[in-house]
């Protein structure tokens, strides 16, 4: 994510006023692939469901309302300790004004003592629950819903809900997330912890998963969401990337949008959206992506697009192969490069808790600094000497209003710089795509990174690295 916290400091260092994009013509050249037969077998019965009231009492022998959260340091109660959602399948109408929804969820219990699965959910009322192909008790509280284990390690969960999903104030300080409801149309703001406002999930950064997505809109719009462009029927769109992604990086935006689909030299589809209230679209994102290639290796998923909400947000979102712009950033190619770059860092390689965000959006802030001052390394002595120092405490956060400080961005940018002016460029380049290689599909932490700093470049290196983390001052950075 890119915020206004950090954005002026940064752009007056690096580019000073951001560059506007101008227009790009584009044709379709869309990549066809067949839904699931789960989500065929689901649509057709989601109307019918989502009106019926479940034959469980919710109430009378209903599992506990305790929160059981994975104990993250920022989001406590965020996940689910002792299971792993293997998939989702959501099948979604959002027709005439409403929402009702059928969310399909394959789960592996890793804990055999688990007596109960719990999804995180702030989402509308869940009218029935099917364990396993039977009804099952439930308890829906405010933060999740709890639902009462057959004992199978091995599990499928159907849960109906209809009803309006509403954002919630996550307390990052500067914007609700979740589902967000506008006269134009709907889009979601996912992290960090506003999946749960739209579909049931297990909404930690630690546990992936696959998905599908079938979403059926009214007559003259448009659902746009991850992955190559897929084949629509009628009014309901088919969304189903290839790579496992954590809930908080699951996109849908639905409006009277125009997508187009290209393949440039990078060999990436690139999908670009235009609304109608957005003129203009976005510049270089191919050359963007080969350089990107060039420093880290492949691109690590099927494709890559962006949207353009017709809103004054405040910042760029890197939800996975579809980042989402508003009104001012999206004119802004350093922000475009930084949401690229979160593609491998962030997104292919994910936080193993919040407190690590600094993996995200340190990386994120190097390669736009990189890139924005075409290679000019000088560009973060400048950066350095011109954000004032209380601005850039410890890297990690202590609570959720630091989430997305400016010292996660840009001291974690300056750390990876330190970093590579320690070990030199070509050993930098090479750690980075062996930091992608070991930790690339999953998630890691800021031990696991500076034990393979420690691993691969000795004990003076990740002193160096431990020292910028967790350092009270700001380290100075080592000479060019």
């Amino acid at each position: 994510m890119t915020t206004r916290q950090w954005q002026a400091a940064l752009f007056a260092v690096v580019l000073g006023a951001a560059a506007c994009s101008s227009d790009r013509e584009a044709t379709v050249d869309s990549t066809v692939a067949d839904q699931s037969a789960t989500t065929a077998a689901t649509e057709s019965v989601v109307s019918s469901a989502v009106t019926e009231t479940s034959t469980v009492d919710p109430t009378g022998g209903a599992p506990s309302s305790e929160a059981h959260g994975v104990g993250d340091p920022l989001f406590p109660d965020a996940g689910a300790a002792g299971l792993d959602v293997r998939h989702y399948d959501l099948v979604i109408d959002a027709t005439d004004g409403g929402f009702q929804a059928v969310a399909t969820i394959d789960v592996t219990i890793i804990d055999p003592a688990l007596d109960e699965i719990s999804f995180d959910f702030v989402g509308p009322t869940v009218t029935s629950v099917d364990l396993n192909g039977a009804d099952v008790p439930f308890n829906q509280t405010d933060i999740e819903i709890n639902i009462a284990s057959d004992g199978s390690a091995e599990s499928t969960v159907t849960i109906v809900y209809a009803g309006v999903p509403e954002p919630l104030d996550a307390g990052i300080g500067f914007s609700l997330v979740g589902w967000q409801s506008k006269p134009w149309g709907s889009f979601v703001v996912s992290e960090p912890t506003g999946a749960a406002t739209w579909f049931p999930a297990n909404d930690h950064p630690s546990d992936k998963a696959t998905f599908t997505m079938a979403v059926t809109v009214d007559e003259g719009q448009t659902a746009v969401g991850p992955g190559p462009l897929l084949p629509f029927d009628g009014t309901t769109f088919h969304f189903a990337p290839s790579d496992p992604l954590a809930p908080y990086l699951m996109s849908l935006v639905i409006g009277e949008f125009e997508v187009t689909e290209t393949v440039g030299a990078s060999g990436v589809p690139i999908k670009t959206t235009t609304h109608v209230l957005v003129p203009d679209r976005p510049q270089d994102l191919d050359q963007m992506v080969l350089d990107l290639e060039a420093l880290f290796g492949p691109y690590p998923f099927d494709s890559y697009g962006v949207v353009v909400v017709p809103e004054y947000l405040g910042f760029a979102l890197e939800n996975q192969t579809l980042s989402l712009f508003d009104l001012d950033t999206y004119r802004s190619r350093q922000i475009h490069v930084h949401e690229i770059a979160h593609q491998w860092f962030g997104n292919y390689l994910s936080p193993a808790e919040w407190d690590d965000i600094w993996l995200n959006e340190g990386f994120a802030t190097w390669v736009d600094t990189w890139w924005s001052a075409n290679g000019d390394y000088a560009a973060f002595d400048r950066l350095i000497a011109e954000v004032p120092a209380n601005f850039l405490g410890p890297l990690r956060p202590t609570n959720t209003q630091e989430l997305f400080g400016t010292s996660v961005y840009i001291r974690g940018g300056l750390t990876l710089e330190a970093l590579r002016r320690t070990i030199g460029q070509e050993s930098f380049e090479a750690f980075v795509q062996e930091w992608l290689r070991r930790y690339g599909g999953g998630s890691a932490s800021t031990e696991d990174f500076i034990a393979l700093v420690n691993e691969l470049h000795g004990g003076d290196a990740a002193t160096l690295v431990t020292e910028w983390v967790e350092s009270e001052a700001v380290p100075s950075l080592p000479p060019l």
